[in-house]
């Protein structure tokens, strides 16, 4: 159980340390589009939905690979849908509206993929960053990928 605990507590701080160091090099190699810009959100909306306003950088982590992806709040529209950019290494970027969700404390973000094959949902944590995983069938059944994304 300690070698586990020790094992567990080794890789997140690797997955951190690692996720830190490609959110700079993610920002400059990942093609966005020319018209990009972020809107400030409303200022009567609530505080966890203005906070996901911005440009996040990260990288998804899945058992075989890993892929370089920046996901850009655009506009928070309401307390319920935001415009988003989400663009990864591996293909062109893609502008679409998204859901936000409060469920208690907690805040984030769920939208389908521009294939409707894969579902994403990030959520805001305490420290500033956001989590996401996505889950998708595929010829070999069904996988889940994870990221933690930073602002940059």
């Amino acid at each position: 159980m300690k070698k586990t605990m020790i094992l567990l507590v080794a890789m997140t701080v690797l997955m951190i340390s690692f996720t830190h160091i490609t959110n700079s090099s993610a920002s400059s190699t990942i093609p966005l589009p020319d018209d990009l810009k972020v809107i400030p959100p409303n200022p009567s909306l609530p505080e966890n939905i203005k906070a996901l306003s911005g440009k996040w950088a990260g990288e998804w982590i899945w058992r075989g690979g890993s892929l370089q992806t920046i996901l850009v709040v655009e506009e928070i529209l309401s307390e319920t849908k935001a415009t988003i950019v989400y663009a990864a290494a591996n293909g062109p970027w893609n502008r679409f509206e998204c859901e936000i969700w409060t469920k208690g404390k907690k805040t984030g973000i769920f939208f389908k993929g521009p294939d409707s094959g894969r579902k994403f949902e990030f959520t805001l944590k305490d420290n500033g960053s956001l989590t996401g995983a996505a889950a998708f069938s595929g010829p070999r059944g069904d996988n889940t990928s994870y990221i933690v994304m930073k602002p940059f």
